[in-house]
């Protein structure tokens, strides 16, 4: 006979917490223990991060300086068609701006990159969940 047990106290693999930045992972919390290092860690790269950003006067970290030109551009020709009267609505999802001059589908292929390279650095060291 078999015997299954209905309820344990006590979880059989310990939980941990990560947080995903910039590439890495940062554990901050493990079998119920918040781990304060790992916050900080993260908080002093996402620091660096923008201290380097913010002092640069080349182009966004992951942006080519091609497509920057383009988007400068487009910010060009909106402003001229502005000044002489052309009215457009931009009701497409294609043509939905941010407040950072991205597109809809700018910002969803960040989204889709951003998950494609968390689910590669859990495949790579052996994290990702068995089905």
């Amino acid at each position: 006979m078999i015997n299954f047990p209905t309820r344990t106290t006590k979880r059989p693999v310990p939980l941990e917490h990560c947080l995903y930045h910039s590439g890495e992972l940062y554990k901050i919390c493990e079998s119920e223990t918040f781990l304060p290092q790992g916050l900080k860690a993260a908080k002093e790269v996402s620091r660096k991060r923008n201290l380097t950003a913010g002092g640069a006067s080349g182009p966004k970290v992951g942006i080519s300086a091609g497509h920057e030109n383009a988007r400068g551009s487009k910010r060009e020709n909106t402003s001229r068609m502005k000044q002489h009267g052309a009215n457009f609505s931009g009701t497409g999802r294609g043509y939905q701006n941010n407040s950072n001059g991205q597109s809809y589908w700018e910002l969803r292929r960040a989204d889709a990159s951003m998950w494609l390279m968390l689910i590669n650095k859990l495949s790579k060291k052996s994290l990702l969940p068995v089905c």
